[in-house]
């Protein structure tokens, strides 16, 4: 190495790492499954070099003669020179097999589409520079994200105070980093290609999307249209509006059999279904995982009708929804802000923030059914009560925030969907057509539930009662809407004992969904200390998963800290609360490698089985025995143990 990297070099390997991942992104609909791996492991590799930029910024504020004393910079350089290599290469093969499209923005090529070559013989590709192939290219790329995950808790760590003995202890530690990341790039070598395969091996096609079922709304309720349905992988749904065209193209395709070239049967029908700027997706609250699609057009019959989703694959869910369900919701949360209205049940605008922010409908309960049935509503504060008739509406919902999240540069940025902590029931109730109608009535109730809101049913008296739930009321009185949330008891009177034991099984179904998404996210005041990327992560007998993505988290309040454990497919979900001793040295530890420790904290479990059913697990005294079948994931988790353990504050258990 001639010199040191700069702060500038460093910020231009992460943006070549942003463009490689967003040109993986664009190329998607022509590429094979096996590149969204790298397009993850991309995104991955561009957020930790994105830390490690930020990092790198705020020391060139150190003194001259304290970094001759802190070397610490010259072993991340050279992991950052052989991710420089790496990308580079990766560069030139995309430039290679790729049609790019610069009119846009120069500075981000997009790929329009990858070249049929490459789309039939990527096999034969030397993703590496070391003529690697597509699995060798994976490795690396895990390696060097690995790697600079650990750095950066090293570093950041260190930095809590500029004393000479932390900043040999980090030094110390970012040698054994660096030794440890050159036996997994040597590991990565021997996975090269072999050129004596007979080329009829190397030539392959694109296997079909995964099928699900799909019913459209009827007077009559659901009707079936056809049980093997799959994405047309010709459909881009472009997030820019500018980029919209007329007619929108048909979303689904039948996988039934039919003579080729044949459109009879129900495939007809379902060839018939367009997406329209006015549709909306929305996924349905329960165990199942179910979706609704709002006002797409039948074309067949010239209007807007509803379709529900229903058995997509467990393992195609997340590619379901970043595929066709977020583009779609991101479409929407555009039109409604460049319209500038007032929003809508769908997507509304936060008050009170500069920005507006769009609040987007995520879940929906069902609740065609149990609606009709609620006969009134009471809404009582201590020894104060009101009752409400002539209830026309009743709708639970789930909404997420879009924020735009700063990712490989500090000049681009992608919206996310933030789920919002709590969940909305909104009740409407009808105005009344003579002149009883006061001014200061109540038309419109938003109750908000959370995750531990107590639910109590009454089957006897066919009521549903939730205790101290923040409520606000709108009346007809513009003067009067939105007095602000106050804390009541509401108690839903339903006509029968088993519509209130149907409501609240959906009440429960939403309060099941906040806390799932309060286990597998971050939660207010939780930061992500460290991110690693692991194979054949096992938990004594219990799981075992080939390939996750393992995350720690730290409130920054309690210093409580978290461990989220996922496959990338999000089908199988863990999350462990660690006890204050985890980052400490180990009680002891096997010939495996698994790490026992002392004060075992609950386990929660979320999993989709084949067929979209979540199912939710916990484990009292938490799953044991944490390991992974190969030396240097052991390794890394060993690492992050140390590199974190020196900037926490030891707190009893």
């Amino acid at each position: 190495m001639a010199s040191p990297l700069s702060f500038g070099d460093c910020f231009l390997i992460c943006k070549l790492c942003w463009k490689l991942a967003q040109a993986f992104t664009s190329g998607r609909n022509s590429a094979p499954a096996e590149f969204r791996e790298v397009e993850n492991q991309l995104y991955s590799l561009s957020a930790a070099l994105d830390g490690l930029q930020n990092v790198r910024g705020n020391d060139v504020a150190t003194s001259h003669a304290e970094k001759k004393i802190d070397d610490r910079w010259s072993t991340v350089d050279k992991i950052l020179l052989n991710c420089r290599e790496t990308l580079e290469h990766l560069e030139a093969v995309v430039k290679k097999y790729a049609e790019v499209d610069q009119v846009r923005d120069m500075s981000l090529p997009r790929i329009k589409r990858w070249s049929g070559d490459i789309s039939r013989n990527w096999k034969k590709v030397a993703w590496t520079k070391e003529k690697g192939d597509l699995t060798a290219l994976r490795s690396q790329i895990a390696a060097h994200t690995n790697s600079l995950s650990l750095v950066l808790a090293t570093i950041t760590n260190s930095q809590t105070g500029r004393i000479k003995n932390q900043v040999e202890q980090s030094s110390k530690m970012l040698r054994e980093i660096y030794e440890w990341y050159k036996e997994n790039l040597e590991g990565t070598a021997t996975a090269v290609l072999q050129e004596k395969r007979p080329a009829a091996e190397w030539t392959t096609t694109t296997p079909p999307s995964p099928h699900f079922e799909l019913h459209v709304h009827t007077t009559q309720g659901l009707q079936l249209v056809c049980p093997r349905v799959s994405l047309n992988t010709h459909v881009l749904l472009a997030d820019d509006t500018t980029q919209r065209q007329e007619p929108f193209p048909n979303p689904f395709i039948c996988c039934c059999c039919q003579p080729q070239g044949s459109l009879g049967g129900h495939a007809s029908s379902v060839k018939a279904f367009q997406v329209t700027h006015l549709t909306f997706p929305a996924r349905i609250g329960g165990p199942e995982m179910q979706w609704t699609v709002e006002k797409l057009v039948d074309t067949s019959v010239s209007r807007l009708v509803s379709i529900r989703i229903k058995r997509v694959p467990a393992s195609f869910v997340a590619e379901f929804e970043e595929s066709f369900i977020r583009p779609l919701v991101l479409r929407a949360a555009q039109e409604e802000v460049l319209q500038g209205g007032d929003g809508s049940m769908t997507v509304y605008l936060q008050p009170g923030t500069e920005a507006a922010d769009p609040c987007i409908l995520s879940i929906a309960a069902d609740l065609d059914k149990v609606q009709p049935l609620v006969d009134s509503v009471t809404f009582a504060n201590g020894q104060r009560s009101y009752r409400r008739e002539c209830v026309q509406s009743v709708s639970m919902l789930q909404y997420s925030s879009l924020v735009r999240q700063t990712v490989g540069s500090a000049h681009s940025s992608i919206p996310f969907l933030k789920p919002l902590p709590h969940g909305e029931i909104c009740i409407t109730f009808e105005q009344a057509d003579d002149d009883t109608q006061g001014p200061d009535d109540v038309m419109q109730v938003l109750v908000l539930l959370k995750h531990d809101t107590s639910p109590k049913l009454n089957q006897g008296n066919a009521t549903l009662k939730l205790e101290n739930v923040l409520c606000d009321s709108f009346s007809s009185s513009p003067e009067n809407d939105g007095t602000g949330f106050r804390p009541m008891d509401v108690t839903f009177q339903l006509t029968t004992a088993k519509a209130a034991a149907e409501l609240h099984q959906h009440v429960e179904e939403m309060r099941m969904e906040l806390f799932v998404l309060k286990l597998v996210r971050p939660e207010e005041g939780e930061e992500d200390i460290l991110h690693l990327q692991a194979t054949h992560v096992q938990i004594e007998n219990e799981v075992f998963i080939p390939a996750a993505e393992l995350t720690i988290l730290r409130h920054a309040e309690s210093g409580k800290s978290r461990m989220i454990i996922a496959t990338r497919d999000k089908c199988i979900i863990l999350s462990q609360s660690l006890p204050y001793d985890f980052f400490s040295p180990p009680d002891h530890a096997t010939d495996t490698g698994a790490v026992e420790k002392s004060s075992p904290a609950p386990t929660w479990l979320v999993q989709l089985e084949e067929g979209g059913r979540r199912r939710v697990y916990r484990f009292e005294c938490g799953l044991r025995g944490l390991r992974f079948r190969n030396a240097q994931s052991n390794r890394a988790l060993e690492l992050a143990r140390q590199a974190i353990s020196g900037g926490l504050p030891y707190r009893p258990a």
